[in-house]
């Protein structure tokens, strides 16, 4: 198989569709779209799209406000799950989110959702607390995860 190219870059309003699709694939809340795509240009907020060969395969969604960073949504198509590309998104955000002076990352995730559990707890996360029935559709538990990040490293 020959390599591919994979890119990681800001999205903008051409990439809504394809983001509402793999919104939809990860069961995000529909409702919830409207506000991903007034994020586009709001200030605060980094919305990346993966690309495999140009085709976008995965999204995140953040919203930085120094010292800390809020990750909200992070999604790889099912077709390409399994492959690490969820782990070079998340590497990018906390990348990212430290050259512009964040020291910790928080989030919260369904507690059913074991692939992204394993996905953050291999990037070091740590659980913080639990939100009883946080979720609907169904009702379920919201765990909160922490990251601290080494925001030292990246002047020294």
């Amino acid at each position: 198989m020959p390599n591919k190219h994979v890119s990681i870059r800001h999205a903008h309003d051409a990439d809504y569709c394809r983001i509402e699709a793999l919104r939809s694939e990860a069961g995000f809340a529909p409702e919830a779209a409207e506000s991903f795509r007034r994020s586009l240009h709001q200030p605060g907020f980094r919305n990346m799209v993966l690309e495999l060969d140009g085709e976008p395969i995965g999204f995140c969604q953040a919203l930085l406000l120094p010292p800390e960073v809020e990750l909200l949504e992070i999604a790889v198509s099912l077709a390409h799950q399994g492959r690490g590309w969820g782990r070079k998104l998340l590497d990018d955000l906390l990348d990212e989110s430290r050259k512009v002076g964040c020291r910790r990352c928080r989030l919260e995730v369904r507690a059913s959702n074991h692939a992204a559990r394993r996905l953050y707890e291999s990037a070091g996360f740590r659980y913080t607390g639990r939100r009883k029935g946080y979720y609907d559709n169904p009702t379920e538990d919201a765990l909160l995860m922490e990251f601290v990040l080494d925001a030292l490293s990246e002047t020294q």
